[in-house]
């Protein structure tokens, strides 16, 4: 599900900002993590799901597939 607001993200208890641009606000939406082999066999809604953090000032894509990140 994406956010229509940007917030703020920290990663192991400390504030994330963009590797790009240095921005510290973000959308959330999921990503699906895509593999060969279930592509392959058009399986694509059983592959696993990351959460992405997307720049609300560059638009850069960071992916998160652990829980190591938390949403303020």
């Amino acid at each position: 599900m994406a956010s229509r607001d940007p917030r703020t993200l920290t990663v192991l208890g400390n504030a994330f900002t963009c590797r790009t641009c240095g921005a510290d606000r973000f959308y959330q939406r999921e990503i699906k993590l895509q593999t060969t082999g279930l592509t392959f066999f058009d399986l694509d809604w059983l592959n696993r799901s990351a959460d992405g953090a997307i720049c609300a000032t560059c638009g850069f894509v960071h992916t998160f597939a652990g829980d190591a990140h938390q949403w303020g």
